[in-house]
């Protein structure tokens, strides 16, 4: 059906609640699409993204052509369409290269609180170690909508990379 919405209307009332209250800062999310088949899903992101963003004002939806808008594309690190990334107050860059569909759905809900927040739900000790990086980390974690064991690791390095501006964590669909 055209314009169906990709996220249930309870999970999406759900959701809003859950942003009303942990939400703190804003989060700017820039998507990067391309047009045409070397993109196969690019339309069904940016739908995705942009019913995330209609969930709390504080969550902005920027959308950029990956040709058009190279030199931002560069600075941001995005090779590839679709590929986003959430900026607030997060240290690294947190970063999606493909669509966050199946489980890693949870991945990027994680994420744009811990963005919004700047604090993450990594150990003590983990955030010490990641607190004495002198030099830059590039973590890519390779992931499946159907994998269960894939979102506790890309949330891992995405965290990593709330926690240190050393840390740049991309999570790739390998579909894409």
């Amino acid at each position: 059906q055209p314009n169906m919405p990709l996220i249930e209307e309870e999970d999406a009332l759900e959701l809003k609640e859950r942003f009303a209250t942990e939400l703190e800062g804003p989060v700017q999310i820039d998507l990067f699409t391309a047009e045409g088949p070397a993109c196969l899903y690019c339309g069904e992101t940016r739908a995705l993204l942009e019913e995330v963003s209609a969930l709390s004002e504080k969550i902005t939806l920027h959308v950029h052509d990956l040709e058009a808008d190279a030199a931002l594309a560069a600075e941001l690190g995005v090779e590839h369409a679709p590929g986003f990334v959430l900026r607030g107050a997060s240290k690294g860059t947190v970063r999606f290269l493909g669509i966050p569909a199946g489980y890693e759905f949870a991945t990027l809900l994680e994420d744009v609180v811990a963005v919004s927040t700047g604090r993450t739900s990594l150990r003590e000790a983990t955030r010490e170690a990641l607190a004495t990086l002198e030099s830059d980390v590039h973590i890519r974690v390779f992931v499946t909508p159907s994998c269960p064991y894939c979102p506790g690791v890309a949330s891992m390095a995405h965290q990593m990379a709330v926690e240190s501006e050393h840390v740049t964590a991309d999570v790739v669909g390998v579909s894409e």
